[in-house]
């Protein structure tokens, strides 16, 4: 728990509340972590983030294990794949589209695969493998991040 961890710098449109006083500052002794948890709305999310928590206060020895195994969802931790972000892809222009319906953690085998374009400009795959993070154009406008592109890291 959780299956995918994602290793990101942030975000070239906007800061979020990980990067504020002083998580953002690589000479601070200060970390943060960001769980995506689901929808907002889901009862689901809601689960997933009773699962963390309780997970991390078992693990730092904070509460006993037994003390929150009611609030504990899965069985037990699944295995971890930790993606590293290597860029953003940031639209140009309002006729953003991807090539495919994407949902993210798509794996483009090829470099090079064309996986959106942006006007004029083919978005293309860096490296084989690339892992598609969090494809949306929800809010598609100049200078939002529409994906992130990663690859498996080896821990």
């Amino acid at each position: 728990m959780p299956e995918h961890v994602i290793v990101d710098t942030g975000h070239p449109n906007g800061r979020r509340m990980r990067d504020d006083a002083g998580f953002g500052d690589a000479h601070s002794a200060k970390n943060a972590l960001l769980i995506e948890t689901g929808q907002h709305f889901s009862a689901r999310s809601r689960d997933v983030a009773l699962d963390a928590a309780c997970r991390f206060l078992i693990v730092t020895g904070a509460v006993r294990a037994e003390d929150l195994e009611s609030f504990l969802t899965q069985a037990k931790p699944v295995r971890q794949r930790v993606l590293q972000v290597t860029q953003p892809v940031v639209a140009e222009t309002m006729e953003f589209a991807f090539t495919e319906d994407f949902r993210g953690l798509e794996s483009i085998a090829t470099a090079g695969t064309v996986i959106a374009r942006d006007g004029e400009r083919e978005i293309v795959t860096p490296y084989d493998n690339c892992i598609l993070i969090q494809p949306s154009l929800r809010h598609v406008g100049p200078g939002v991040t529409v994906v992130r592109l990663a690859r498996v890291m080896d821990v």
